[in-house]
């Protein structure tokens, strides 16, 4: 085995074929599995170098520290305790001889033993035995950093494969009873090594305080009391630790937040010590610009410290004015992805700003006028902007949107008028620069930031809006994106258009012409004229007859989302028109789409053609007196037959289906379902039963579950609609007997949403359907064992959780008084599988196929089984246990103890930490959870 070993790696790292070293990685991940694995990687890295294999021995080497790593974060369960301590002794003894070992060697070995440190409780004092074999000795004091290192951080990574008590006491045991004496050893090391000769020795002890840092588990007072503050700062200066240096400060502000915010004396003595050295620091900080690390950490430090002082900035802003300005400054630097960070910092200042009555606000003004200008150059194009690959271009775009809401928090301090008084300086500089070539840019940029406050317009003195108003005819004129910025602007300010309506036909000049400009501004256009549209539909009816001609050409010449924008918009003038007028618009502006659904078509143009159609009887909901028809179920009367003509030719075409079932869906709405007559209802049943019985596509029982919820509440309908529900579910069970359960899932999905609704409207008559309910059960169950879709999963538990909540003891007397016995139900419809029904879903969660949406009725559905069937629920549940053949059997009792516990003192948190418990031993011993996302620094 170690000659195939050393072949498999020198495969994998030497040869040129990529066919050959796929095999060598094969094999290497085979055996890996294998228990052969430990001992032949304990035997790699404890041979001497040299010997017949030479240099080639190192990447063995690295490669069976990770083998070694790897086993023990998933098998070591496995082993005795004699052969975990054999194994943690032989870690240690490899450690012992470094010289032996490559540097990432030393650091998987290390996070090895950390993790037999987290993982193996027997083990009682980690810290202090490994101290004590590794940290006496000057030649091993770096591998015992590197394991005071990796231990807090392996530890962070393993809290997803612990339970919480389990995450507490090994953070209590490891961490918080070791963190003072390991801080003040590494601070006491830090001060004798200053001026150490090896700068990696001093790296490494930053790094390692960083590490203990990180855990907030140091108190604050031993920090206070010690140099590492003074220490950081001055290593701010230094490029090899300084990321390091600022990571440890931020951590000091972040843990001291609470004592500076209630002025404890550790508190205070932060802000005195750490404060003045940060505006101090700030040359360094702003050197640190350039470098997206080194800017990243600084900003980091920065906004920690205004996190930390919220409190007392809002409280005495003069004196944390100098705070201030540096948190404004770093908002300037250029590597925008560094930035988010702040975000936050501004919003929870201007929360606190507004809660303190300002003594003295002018540094708090002064800041946010600072920062808004800042803000406003942030988002600027940059002159490469067109260079950018589509997923920088698309942060950018997100970083504006983030810089939007910041300026919206300077709105909140300063006032709206403040903000546009300020839009509006900036646009006259740069409009008084127009001769430049980077004029627009400042201009796009200016219309940016004065769009994100537009829900804020209607508060705003009336001149200022209506001076940025006036501006645009000008300004959209100067580039096309400043055209698609100003079109935008207009659609964020149409509820001030509302209260000013002599600027609406200014605005539909300007849409007018965006239509003829590039696809953003066409786009723009389209969204803009559906924002004005639904926010000033009475006004615009003036305009429907000029827009019929623009909306029949668009209909032909837009792509389908621009498209759906402009028949959103006419529709919604349309809704706002008088009920007697609706009639001759529907037919004035639907009838051109009715008759484009001829079978012949293109599908895409059948499908554009449907979901247009589908917007305007979504749009148009007037409020109709009863017995008067309603004007979009007679435009649905006359496409009847279009809908069937199509569906006859594209029956199992799935973009025409999917727009049918859009255009019938959206008339079960409220302004409609009152005016259905049996015949529109029943018609559409038939259809609906019709199409999935010829084709089993989910969009029909999706349409189903709206029908059966808005009708079967009236008695006439509730016999029809039961029988409807039967033939899909016996089309929906032949389906995926035939097709089998993945190709089915979709329709499965479905199907069970139809069967919640079912429950939820007529639990009775759901509870009493013998014997449907027992073949709906049945399948149901079958369907939980073989989906592998999480939604269709999640489906499922819904339901059997909203099933057994009906069947639970509590619900029997009122049940009872409806002549349905739910105890005989329980015991003959349910009993029969609900042992397999807990090991089923219990399954499901370890394989990760539950969403967690749906956690929650995992934990129903074990506490309603436990409480509809007590005498039953244990051994169910020792049954259970027994198919997971990761555990032991010491924790097999120990689970069963968990579970057992839900009954005499009803208590889910046991339930809860006994199933987190199954999911996370299952991902740590598959290999799935357990790798550390930290950084190293080798």
């Amino acid at each position: 085995m170690s000659a195939e070993y050393f072949n498999a790696v020198s495969t994998l790292y030497g040869a040129t074929d990529q066919t050959a070293r796929k095999a060598a990685e094969k094999w290497l991940q085979d055996f890996e599995l294998t228990d052969d694995a430990w001992g032949v990687a304990t035997a790699v890295l404890s041979a001497p170098p040299g010997g017949p294999n030479g240099d080639a021995n190192a990447p063995a080497r690295i490669f069976a520290s990770q083998v070694l790593r790897h086993k023990v974060a998933r098998d070591l369960y496995k082993l005795s305790n004699d052969h975990v301590t054999q194994l943690r002794s032989g870690i240690v003894q490899m450690l012992s001889t470094p010289a032996l070992l490559d540097a990432r060697a030393v650091t998987q070995l290390c996070c090895a033993l950390a993790d037999m440190a987290i993982h193996v409780p027997a083990w009682t004092a980690p810290v202090s035995e490994v101290t004590q074999a590794l940290g006496q000795r000057a030649d091993l004091f770096p591998v015992f950093l590197e394991f005071l290192t990796v231990l807090p951080q392996e530890l962070a990574a393993a809290e997803r494969v612990m339970t919480r008590a389990e995450y507490a006491e090994r953070m209590a045991s490891l961490v918080e009873a070791n963190a003072a004496q390991v801080f003040r050893s590494l601070v006491t090391s830090l001060q004798g090594m200053l001026h150490a000769a090896d700068p990696r020795l001093h790296t490494k002890l930053f790094a390692c305080v960083e590490s203990w840092m990180d855990t907030h588990a140091i108190p604050l007072n031993d920090i206070v009391q010690s140099q590492i503050i003074a220490m950081s700062f001055d290593a701010l200066a230094s490029s090899d630790v300084a990321e390091s240096a600022a990571s440890i400060l931020s951590a000091v502000f972040d843990l001291a937040e609470p004592d500076i915010t209630h002025q404890s004396a550790a508190g205070t003595a932060v802000v005195q010590v750490a404060l003045p050295r940060l505006i101090a620091a700030a040359p360094l900080i702003h050197e640190a610009a350039d470098d997206e690390d080194s800017a990243r950490s600084m900003v980091r430090l920065v906004t920690a410290a205004g996190v930390a002082c919220l409190g007392p900035i809002a409280e005495r802003p003069v004196d944390f004015a100098p705070l201030l300005d540096l948190a404004v400054s770093v908002m300037a630097f250029p590597h925008l992805d560094v930035l988010n960070q702040t975000f936050d910092f501004w919003n929870m200042l201007t929360i606190a700003v507004h809660e303190d009555q300002l003594f003295d606000s002018t540094p708090i003004v002064s800041a946010y006028q600072r920062l808004l200008g800042i803000l406003i150059r942030q988002m600027r194009f940059a002159e490469d902007y067109e260079d950018l690959t589509a997923k920088e271009k698309e942060d950018f775009s997100d970083f504006r949107h983030f810089m939007g809401d910041v300026v919206k928090d300077c709105c909140s301090v300063l006032g709206v008028n403040a903000v546009l008084s300020h839009c509006l300086d900036l646009l006259g500089q740069a409009t008084a620069a127009s001769s430049t070539t980077s004029a627009w840019r400042d201009v796009e940029a200016v219309l940016a930031g004065a769009r994100a406050i537009g829900r804020f317009a209607n508060e705003a003195n009336p001149d200022n809006v209506r001076r940025l108003i006036e501006a645009l005819p000008g300004l959209m004129a100067m580039h096309p994106r400043v055209n698609f910025a100003g079109l935008v602007l207009i659609g964020c300010y149409s509820p001030w258009t509302h209260h000013h309506p002599e600027f609406l036909a200014q605005h539909m000049d300007l849409v007018s012409r965006g239509f003829s400009g590039d696809t953003e501004c066409v786009a723009a256009a389209a969204r803009t004229l559906m924002f004005m549209a639904k926010d000033s539909a009475p006004l615009m009816h003036q305009y429907i007859g000029q827009l019929h001609p623009f909306y029949l050409t668009a209909l032909g010449s837009l792509p389908l989302k621009e498209s759906l924008d402009v028949v959103e918009a006419v529709s919604h003038i349309i809704a706002a028109a008088p009920v007697a007028e609706m009639p001759q618009l529907l037919q004035q502006f639907a009838t051109p789409l009715v008759q484009q659904l001829d079978p012949s078509l293109p599908v895409p143009t059948l499908k554009e053609t449907l979901y247009r159609l589908a917007m305007i009887i979504k749009t148009v909901k007037p409020a109709i007196a009863a017995g008067q028809p309603h004007p979009i179920l007679g435009l649905v009367d006359a496409l009847w037959p279009y809908l069937q003509g199509i569906l006859a030719v594209h029956a199992r075409t799935d973009p025409v289906t999917e727009g049918v079932s859009k255009v019938i869906r959206n008339t079960l709405n409220d302004s409609c379902i009152p005016h259905y007559s049996a015949d529109q209802l029943t018609r559409l049943v038939d259809l609906l039963a019709a199409q999935f019985a010829a084709t089993q596509f989910s969009c029909w029982l999706w349409v189903a579950n709206h029908v059966v919820s808005n009708f079967s509440r009236d008695a006439q309908w509730v016999a029809p609609l039961l029988q409807f529900v039967q033939q899909l579910t016996q089309t929906t069970a032949a389906m995926a007997e035939r097709d089998g359960w993945d190709a089915a899932f979709e329709t499965i999905d479905e199907m069970h949403g139809i069967f919640s609704t079912v429950l939820g409207v007529l639990p009775a008559q759901f509870l009493a359907w013998s014997p449907t309910l027992d073949n709906i059960v049945q399948f149901s169950l079958q369907a939980l064992q073989h989906s592998t879709n999480p939604h269709t999963v999640g489906s499922l538990l819904y339901f059997f959780r909203a099933l057994l909540d009906q069947l639970h003891p509590l619900a029997r007397p009122a049940f009872a008084r409806q002549g349905v016995d739910t105890a005989e139900i329980a015991t003959r419809v349910v009993r029969p599988h609900a042992g397999n029904l807990l090991g089923i879903t219990l399954a499901k969660r370890i394989a990760d196929l539950v969403g967690s949406e749906s956690f929650s009725d995992v934990m129903d559905i074990i506490k309603f089984t436990a409480e509809i069937f007590p005498a039953e629920f244990v051994p169910w549940c020792t049954q259970c246990l027994g198919m997971f053949s990761f555990l032991t059997q010491a924790e097999r009792q120990s689970l069963l103890a968990l579970f057992a516990r839900v009954q005499p003192e009803n208590s889910m948190s046991s339930v809860r930490d006994a199933v987190n418990k199954i999911v996370m031993l299952h991902q740590r011993r598959s290999g799935h959870g357990t790798n550390s996302s930290r950084r190293r620094r080798n």
